[in-house]
This record gives C-alpha cells, structure tokens and sequence, in this order.
C-alpha cells in the first residue's frame, strides 16, 4: 500500500528578485563551466574524473545561489544559505537584526544568529533590487514579532505628521493575516488626557477637530502663536473622515500636544489598526518649541497607549531628508526597518 507523500507546512518564501538570484549563481557556474572544459582537455581519467566531481560541487553551488532567501512558516523559519540550511524553531526566534540576520537561541540556552545572506543589500545595486531585499528583511521582521508567516499583499499608510496622501507601507509590502488575535480597544469610550512629565496629550474631540480644520478657536481654546499648522489641519480632516467613515475611534484618535496648557502641536493615530493589529502614527510641533525633546516624549506615551489597548505593532516614516524626525521615533524606541527613494521606515513591535 503507498502512504501520501508528506505535505510541506504553509507559509511564504522569501527571496531576492529575479536579477539577484542569477547572480547568486556565478560563484559556481563560472568555475564550474571552466572546470568541465578542463576536464574534457585533460588526456587522464584521474583528472577529468576530479574536474567533473568538481563542477558538480560548483552546481549544487549555483542551485543553492538562486535558492538563497528564506520561508516563514508558522512554526518554524527556514534559512537558506549559499552553502547551508538553518531550520529554526519559531519559538527560538528573538530577532531580525538590521545586517540581517536571524537571532534566536540554542535549547541549551545559548544565544545564536544566523546571516540571512541572500538579503545583503550590496551598493552597487539598483533602487529596485536594493528594495525587494529590504521589503523581504521588513516582512521576515513582522514575521519574527508576530509568529505567523507574511503574505505578499500591498497596504496604504500614512506619512507622520501628515494625515495627508496615503504611502507607501514599510519595504513596499504588507502582511495579510486574519485578525489579530489580541483584543484591540476601539469602542467608543470616555478617552482620558494622557499625562507625561512635560506635557498634557489632550483626546480631541469632533468639535475641537472643527475648529482646528477653520483654524479658529472658540471658547476655553488655548492655542500656540503658529498652531495649528498644515500638517495638524490634515490630521484633524483625517480624524473627521474618519468619524464619518468609521466611528468612534477609541484611544485610535488624534491628540493635541499641551504644554503648560497651551496648544503646541498634534500626534495620534491615522485610525484603528489594520487587520494584523499594526497601527500608523503620526505627530507634529509648531518650530518654537523643536528640539526640546517634547516630540519623543508625546511618541513614547502615545506608543504605550497604543501598547495597552492590545496593538502588536505600531509604524510610522518619515522623509528621508527629515533626520529629526528620524531621531524622535529612534528615541521613543522605534527602529528602523526599511528605506526608499522618499522614506525612512520605522516600526516597533509589542
């Protein structure tokens, strides 16, 4: 009686793009090729023997080059080098670190790391292959935090600060799972001030939003010289769309920033998480008031808020010629996880 052949476990492959896969094969094709015409040069057995034995050493090399990536399967990571196989239990993952590499630890407790060579970005690559490697680094990032294998799906997102046109996600590409499974707190309930050592996050309202959009101020309203400014005049449009669109938010909201009561600026969220329970940030403050750390500090306690109401995930991007924005979401902890021709992509996991 013949048993069914054993089904590989789901999950995705990850890998370079096409253009980097051939050249992953030169290191064995090209000796390979002149050891097989060596071989058939050579007047003595011994030697085209040792020539053939060779080249097909150099052929497995080149199959394991155009094979270089990685599959993300629920349990288990499966690492493919140009001369190894890792399989790494999925429970033993800690990491992705930016090299890339894999950390993970032994079952004796040692820690480990294993190179993900196929995903070395080499600089004198194209924009477009240099962006397939980082995207793929990004999703088997996702991957690591979240235990589940990434489906290659495109996502919006929103640029920080901006509540303006959507972006493009982290490396261009976005996980597509079933809900998550953490319970995400987005019921329309009382929102709380959020206080930190500094500063007030005050949960705007539908009224208040109103009022920044016309920028006038009513009753009660006390408000910065250059506050608002565009960017919190987008993201109190954002905010009202999605009123409208969505409902209440939750703790999914826009915040203004209060220093010593006053208006200074905005920070929150572009709306409720995405399906995989990542959400998008954004924030601003008006130019008196940079370079006090204020902006680090209203990110740290916006990306707790986001923590406790069950989020895996929290991301957001910035310019690329906007390195202070880069510093604030570096300081509130936020890695950063991808770069393209406009953007510098940040994401923290919970």
């Amino acid at each position: 009686m013949t048993g069914d052949a054993p089904r590989r476990a789901p999950g995705t492959e990850l890998v370079p793009a096409l253009v980097n896969r051939l050249a992953n094969t030169l290191p064995g094709l090209v000796p390979g090729t002149g050891l097989l015409v060596y071989g058939a040069e050579d007047g003595t057995g011994w030697g085209r023997a040792s020539a053939v034995a060779a080249a097909l050493a150099c052929g497995v090399l080149a199959v394991r080059g155009f094979r270089a990536g990685v599959r993300c399967e629920a349990r288990r990571l499966v690492v493919r080098g140009f001369v190894w196989t890792r399989v790494i239990p999925r429970a033993a993952v800690t990491g992705v670190t930016g090299f890339p590499a894999v950390r993970w630890t032994a079952p004796g407790g040692r820690r480990r790391w294993t190179p993900v060579t196929a995903f070395v970005e080499l600089s004198e690559e194209t924009g477009g292959t240099r962006s397939r490697k980082r995207s793929n680094t990004v999703s088997l990032r996702r991957w690591a935090a979240r235990g589940q294998p990434p489906a290659e799906a495109g996502r919006e997102s929103r640029r920080p600060g901006r509540g303006g046109r959507p972006g493009p996600p982290p490396g261009g590409r976005e996980t597509r799972l079933p809900r998550a499974r953490r319970a995400v707190q987005t019921a329309a309930v009382k929102i709380e001030s959020v206080a930190t050592a500094r500063l007030v996050l005050h949960p705007l309202n539908r009224d208040e939003a109103e009022r920044i959009v016309a920028r006038e101020s009513g009753d009660g309203d006390r408000w910065e010289a250059e506050y608002p400014g565009d960017g919190d005049v987008r993201a109190a449009t954002g905010f009202l769309r999605g009123l409208t669109e969505r409902g209440d938010p939750g703790v999914f909201r826009n915040y203004e920033i209060r220093l010593d009561g006053v208006a200074v600026g905005g920070i929150g969220f572009h709306g409720p998480p995405d399906e995989l329970g990542v959400a998008t940030i954004g924030y601003g403050l008006v130019p008196g008031v940079r370079g006090n750390g204020y902006a680090s500090e209203a990110l740290r306690a916006i990306l707790e808020v986001a923590r406790t109401a069950g989020v895996t995930g929290v991301k957001g991007d910035a310019d690329l010629d906007n390195p202070a924005s880069h510093r604030v979401m570096e300081a509130a902890g936020m890695a950063c996880v991808a770069e393209d021709e406009q953007l510098r992509h940040f994401y923290r996991g919970f």
